[in-house]
């Protein structure tokens, strides 16, 4: 019997496509994820073979969400450090 879909499922559901589309390099890797788990691939594989891709895939997927939050939290403390002390940081000095 299928679950039933609350609005609580579906306020999440939401928050998760908001959040992919903000990051479609993260939204590429998750829908290479389901469509290995589907069996969607397009050849037929080993269980061995299934298991090493997803682990590669999740990986790499982990590798990019590292990178977008190292990436956005730099972008926030500089921000910060501009707001906090704004005389360090002036025009480029003309040669």
């Amino acid at each position: 019997m299928p679950k039933k879909i609350t609005h609580a499922d579906e306020a999440a559901d939401e928050q998760l496509l908001a959040a992919l589309h903000q990051h479609p390099e993260l939204k590429e890797r998750v829908l290479a994820i389901m469509r290995l788990a589907a069996g969607q691939e397009g050849s037929a594989r080993t269980a061995d073979e299934i298991e090493t891709l997803l682990i590669e895939e999740m990986r790499q997927l982990g590798q990019q969400a590292m990178r977008q939050w190292a990436q956005e939290q730099a972008g926030r403390v500089a921000s910060e450090v501009r707001q906090q002390h704004p005389q360090s940081y002036r025009s480029k000095k003309n040669a």
